[in-house]
């Protein structure tokens, strides 16, 4: 009881002085629509005024734009599928699986340290060819869709040229962006630059939705925990946060890159 009343007095004191900065005209009308919604909970057309608003690009409504673009070509009688199974917007949108995959690997392979027990390399192992098998697979179809492709990965004076590159994670799946000066179908141009916009916004709101969970996290190591233990649950929890917001960060600054690219 005395901890909820010290609680109690300190979110109050926060609440004052958030009140005190709103100017009275944006305080009455917040009152009158928090009352609005607090009256009619079960009334779907009153907006929830604790909820975000934004509404970010997200890759899944791209993929469902490109799907619904390519149904529309269809039919016009336009189809560009190469694949009886596989679009060319689901072969660019399985490159860029692949693509967040292969930095997955990298970033379990930079965490194992020097000092590598055979259980890590198992795991390890077993993560590098599953994702070597998936590139073998989706190559295939790159063979079809970008016939440019294979010509250069066969010759060896290529600088794409993967011989001697033994990690799957380190292998050039070439997309479009990376052979701006070899040709390429601009429908392929077209479906990677909207998925590698979409994954770019995904990249930012999960960022942003870490910098808000970290800064949730201090403020909460700071004012409540204390002895070693607590300590060192609330610091693993940190460290899991800012891996996540390192990994949000690699995965927007690749698709900036390919949009600048494809641009």
């Amino acid at each position: 009881m005395k901890e909820a009343m010290q609680e109690k007095v300190a979110f109050h004191a926060t609440f004052e002085e958030l009140d005190a900065a709103i100017t009275e005209e944006h305080h009455i009308a917040w009152k009158a629509e928090v009352e609005r919604w607090e009256d009619n909970p079960n009334d779907t057309s009153v907006s929830n005024l604790f909820e975000a608003k934004s509404v970010a690009i997200m890759q899944a409504g791209a993929c469902l734009k490109l799907a619904q673009l390519e149904a529309k070509e269809l039919e016009r009688g336009a189809d560009v599928s190469l694949h009886p199974e596989v679009s060319p917007s689901i072969f660019i949108g399985l490159g860029l699986d692949l693509e967040e995959e292969q930095q997955r690997v990298a970033r379990f392979m930079k965490g194992l340290g020097n000092h590598i027990m055979d259980t890590q390399k198992g795991n390890l192992l077993h993560q590098r060819n599953g994702l070597n098998r998936k590139i073998e697979s989706w190559q295939m179809m790159q063979v079809l869709y970008m016939p440019v492709v294979h010509g250069m990965l066969s010759t060896s004076i290529s600088p794409y040229f993967n011989s001697g590159i033994e990690n799957a994670e380190d292998l050039r799946l070439l997309l479009p962006s990376a052979i701006r000066n070899h040709p390429c179908h601009d429908h392929l141009q077209l479906y990677e630059w909207e998925l590698h916009l979409a994954q770019a916004h995904d990249a930012l709101e999960e960022l942003r939705q870490c910098l808000w969970i970290c800064s949730s996290l201090l403020t909460y190591k700071k004012d409540w925990v204390r002895g070693q233990g607590a300590n060192t649950r609330a610091q693993n929890a940190l460290e899991c946060v800012t891996g996540r917001q390192a990994a949000c960060t690699a995965r927007y600054h690749a698709s900036w890159e390919a949009l600048n690219t494809l641009a």
